[in-house]
């Protein structure tokens, strides 16, 4: 017969055995942080199965044993089957009967479209934002017209042609179309990346890069995978600050039936577009007015909504009648701000024969210079290239500085070699208004998204170092893609007037330097589309579903890991209280 502390000893390996063994059999899912954005069904023996909408689910997974952590006691666990969520559901809203007609299969050709114009898309698309810059007439010459995401392309003949799923009016139908629409993939020259810690790893890095040696890379873009986690994410927030030209149409268009239908069923639900545009708020000239490009959008589904036009120096609300009033207006060019301006400008073109180029003469097209309200834009000589265009932009900068003007000099390089290039700078950007919004609506960066296509403008030393040339090198690895000379950030402005908010961009690049930055795949529109109608299929102030299917599985097995510990000390109390 075994001694007493022998009998002890015993009793305490049965009880620690029967701790271990009780809690091997609690149904602990080995599904990862990923998994849950992505919606996984979560099936757990004795709790409630939870599901998450996806539109890209995995495939299933057979039962297998793996390690899991409870409260620091390593046991093994039978990992359940990953179980497709239920099929995506288009949510829908509708503005007329006649205006939609009914959903047809415009995925196919779409597609097709989008692929075929991203194979050709060598260089990040430049758009044709910056109009009020320049003037109107030269806005057109100056990017030859329609930019590549215009009406003449492929993509928005497509999008055009293909009627889209109307949208629901009501908030209540639009809670429950849980799922978020997928987000339309597309060649492209870079790698995608579907991890969101791995895209989260290589912004860092790029990033780093930038602060380091003022090497500025795109951020790559984003997989299938990866675009759907963000969609679930811009689905929660409550404002959207959008770009028009090359975001939600081609440049100088009028909104589609489909992408109006968007823009209402989020103020439907009870959330906000602000359109923050380089456009005039001018109508009569050439070039579309801003109002005249969300003519689309009924009178109704206007009221309250925010525009911000002229680089957003001037900031619009639609009364009631859905007319625009000016709500706020940035201080124009006055006289004391021109003299330094003249002085810099002297000073340039001086400089311009040591760099090969001289300053565009002037003709019936294009101006020699042109001075707008909040602006100023120098033309040089057709046919100077871009590196050239790039020097003269950063002596610009570095004269307007010296005379105290604090700007970024932006170096253009038109789609039509045939028009002059121009460096250009403004007094305001689209961070001015969108900080008057964002105040006006009580708007924290959590709750808001910038959307646009122009969110990039690379950088990189002129004489880099062999140290700064290994980090180039290592640049452009992370990023997919060599580092242009030219680029545009019109839009990445927004999100310096909120900075950390989800910045979404629709043009093939965008700035590492952005906390929350993505590149979706694709381009333009039709991208934007699957955006607004993410945000219109959680109505404002829904809960995250996302947050709950974490929450509840966590505390069903924290639980259930604290009932085990209970009966573990009940078993050493049974074990020490007999003699």
């Amino acid at each position: 017969m075994p001694s007493e502390p022998g009998l002890r000893m015993r009793r305490l390996a049965q009880a620690l055995l029967a701790a271990a063994l009780s809690l091997s059999a609690l149904p602990v899912p080995s599904v990862s942080a990923a998994d849950v954005r992505a919606g996984v069904r979560v099936k757990t023996s004795g709790l409630p199965s939870i599901t998450l909408p996806t539109a890209n689910p995995p495939a299933q997974a057979a039962g297998r044993l793996v390690p899991s952590l409870i409260l620091g006691l390593p046991v093994l666990a039978p990992a359940p089957a990953l179980v497709p969520a239920a099929s995506p559901v288009q949510a829908q809203s509708q503005i007329s009967a006649a205006a939609q007609p009914p959903a047809s299969q415009p995925v196919g050709k779409l597609a097709e479209a989008v692929q075929a114009e991203a194979a050709s898309l060598q260089t990040p698309s430049l758009g044709a934002e910056g109009s009020s810059a320049v003037g109107q007439r030269v806005e057109d010459l100056m990017t030859g017209g329609r930019s590549a995401s215009g009406a003449d392309s492929p993509v928005a003949a497509a999008a055009a042609a293909a009627p889209a799923p109307t949208l629901r009016a009501s908030a209540a139908q639009a809670a429950s179309a849980q799922p978020v629409p997928a987000v339309q993939s597309a060649v492209r020259t870079a790698p995608a990346t579907d991890s969101s810690v791995m895209y989260g790893a290589k912004r860092r890095f790029l990033a780093a890069v930038a602060s380091a040696f003022g090497i500025v890379a795109s951020l790559p873009p984003a997989g299938p995978a990866l675009a759907q986690k963000v969609l679930d994410e811009a689905a929660s927030k409550r404002v959207a600050f959008s770009d028009f030209d090359d975001t939600l149409g081609p440049y100088n268009s009028v909104l589609t039936p489909e992408m109006a239908a968007a823009i209402a069923a989020v103020r439907r639900s009870g959330k906000e577009v602000a359109v923050i545009t380089d456009r005039t708020d001018a109508s009569g000239g050439h070039q579309l007015s801003a109002f005249e490009s969300l003519a689309a959008i009924p009178a109704a589904d206007r009221a309250g909504m925010y525009v911000a036009a002229v680089s957003g120096g001037k900031v619009y609300r639609y009364d009631a009648q859905g007319e625009p009033v000016k709500v706020w207006e940035y201080p124009p060019f006055d006289d004391s701000r021109r003299q330094p301006v003249l002085a810099a400008i002297a000073a340039v073109k001086d400089q311009l024969a040591a760099l090969g180029t001289s300053q565009h003469p002037g003709d019936a097209k294009n101006p020699a210079e042109s001075w707008q309200a909040y602006s100023y834009a120098m033309m040089l000589a057709a046919g100077t290239p871009a590196d050239v265009v790039k020097k003269a932009g950063r002596i610009f900068e570095s004269e307007l500085n010296k005379r105290g003007m604090e700007v970024k000099v932006n170096a253009r390089v038109p789609k039509d070699p045939a028009n002059p290039a121009y460096i250009q700078f403004s007094i305001v950007n689209k961070s001015a208004s969108v900080k008057y919004i964002s105040n006006a609506l009580g708007i924290a960066p959590r709750e808001a998204l910038a959307l646009g296509d122009n969110m990039y403008v690379p950088l990189s030393p002129e004489r880099p170092s062999r140290l700064a040339q290994k980090a180039w090198r290592w640049a452009e690895r992370v990023s997919g893609r060599a580092i242009p000379q030219i680029g545009n950030e019109t839009d990445r402005n927004m999100e310096k007037a909120l900075p950390g908010m989800l910045a979404l961009s629709v043009g093939g690049t965008a700035d590492p330097r952005m906390a929350n930055a993505y590149v979706l795949p694709g381009h333009g529109a039709p991208v934007s589309l699957q955006v607004l109608r993410a945000m219109a299929s959680r109505p404002a102030g829904a809960k995250d579903p996302g947050a709950m299917a974490v929450i509840l599985p966590a505390l069903a097995i924290l639980g259930a890991a604290a009932l085990g510990y209970l009966a573990m000390f009940k078993a050493f109390a049974d074990v020490f209280s007999q003699p």
